[in-house]
């Protein structure tokens, strides 16, 4: 497979880079989400254990009641912020899409007219606008594993401070899972990268068959011709193909993660699996 011209991290970093230029507040508004998230899971984790002292020490009910209380009122609290942050981090995004979307159009209409003819240029003006067109396409979408990315990086780094304070063989273990659950993730999210064209006919061509099929223009002809089990042939036949993909993206997936598991416990002596 042809290597990308851009790798991750430029990106990541040309989206940063126009954040900041367009629209401040997408930037702003993922770390708060981040640390509203860090927050609340916080509060989960301590609420147990300053119920249970309370029990231990036979407080009076009205300091369990209070310490339940005032746990329950920062869950509240924090839960309530994050929803709204929540609900306000899309019109930046939208923003920062459409910026997007008029430099490919500026492009588009700028570019020399051979090009204008190119099926190369012609398919990657689709495969731009493809990324663009809405709020769940990359071009907005990233946001969302960017601030899941910092919520768990900040996530980790407390819980590892919190757990080397107990025990650091707890600490070892968390870091070892850790590290397995990258590279396993990141096995699973290229294997879906090396193939998103592939996947993307299908969508496609599956997205065209029904398009036309709903068409007010074309329901007489279809009617009148007896074009419905030919259009219904198509669109099965192609989502059987796109089943076949699924299995083969599972298999692919599914069997390396499998191998390194065995061969986990098998170092152990354990008899999991043969």
């Amino acid at each position: 497979m042809k290597k990308p011209k851009y790798n991750m991290a430029q990106n990541i970093g040309f989206m940063l880079r126009r954040a900041w230029n367009i629209r401040k507040s997408v930037l702003v508004l993922c770390v708060v989400y981040a640390a509203l998230g860090v927050g609340i899971s916080l509060a989960q984790l301590f609420i147990a254990p300053a119920v249970l002292e309370k029990v231990e020490q036979r407080a009076p009910l009205t300091q369990l009641l209070g310490t339940i209380g005032v746990f329950s009122l920062l869950l509240m609290v924090l839960s309530g912020l994050r929803e709204y942050t929540n609900l306000n981090v899309i019109f930046g995004r939208i923003d920062i899409r459409s910026s997007i979307i008029n430099d490919v159009n500026y492009k588009a209409c700028t570019t020399s007219y051979p090009n204008a003819r190119s099926s190369k240029i012609l398919k990657m003006h689709e495969n731009a606008m493809n990324v663009c067109e809405g709020n769940d396409e990359p071009t907005e979408h990233i946001w969302t594993p960017l601030t899941s990315l910092l919520l768990n990086i900040v996530g980790f780094l407390i819980y590892f401070m919190l757990l080397s304070e107990l025990n650091i063989a707890l600490s070892v273990i968390v870091v070892v899972t850790t590290t397995a659950g990258f590279f396993i993730n990141r096995h699973v999210n290229e294997w879906a990268y090396r193939h998103r064209e592939e996947e993307a006919q299908y969508h496609k061509k599956m997205g065209y068959v029904r398009k036309k099929t709903e068409s007010v223009a074309l329901a007489k002809d279809i009617r009148i011709f007896g074009f419905g089990p030919w259009l219904r042939g198509i669109y099965e036949s192609t989502l059987n193909l796109y089943d076949g993909f699924i299995m083969r993206k599972e298999k692919s997936i599914c069997w390396p993660v499998l191998r390194m598991w065995c061969l986990g416990f098998a170092e152990t002596g354990l008899p999991i699996c043969t």
